[in-house]
């Protein structure tokens, strides 16, 4: 037996995502049964997948769906859950040079 399925954790390098990819082909099951059951698109659950929470509306929608989605696996939920939480705050935290989206003007100047 594994260590993710002794203790519904493992040292994945690549975080949550990657665990949660890796749990579900070890466990046979499809993104298609993945979506069905979480109630989540495809291409949501390929996010999760891929740690890419710029599609989601905020981090409680992600922390929710990790949540939900290392439930239906069997995998810690709260422990995945602030591994995402913590992935993504460093993300935020990179420069803004770093980062893919482009930023945007909160400054807008009127013409006089």
């Amino acid at each position: 037996m594994n260590e993710t399925a002794t203790n519904g954790r493992s040292s994945v390098p690549g975080g949550a995502g990657a665990a949660l990819l890796m749990e579900r082909r070890r466990q046979g099951l499809s993104l298609g049964d993945i979506s069905r059951q979480l109630k989540l698109s495809v291409r949501q659950v390929e996010a999760l997948e891929r740690d890419d929470y710029s599609g989601f509306t905020g981090p409680v929608f992600v922390h929710g769906f990790i949540r939900n989605y290392a439930k239906l696996l069997n995998l810690d939920p709260q422990y995945w859950s602030e591994t995402a939480a913590a992935r993504s705050r460093r993300r935020r935290n990179l420069p803004q040079s770093s980062r893919l989206r482009n930023p945007r003007n909160p400054l807008r100047l009127r013409d006089p």
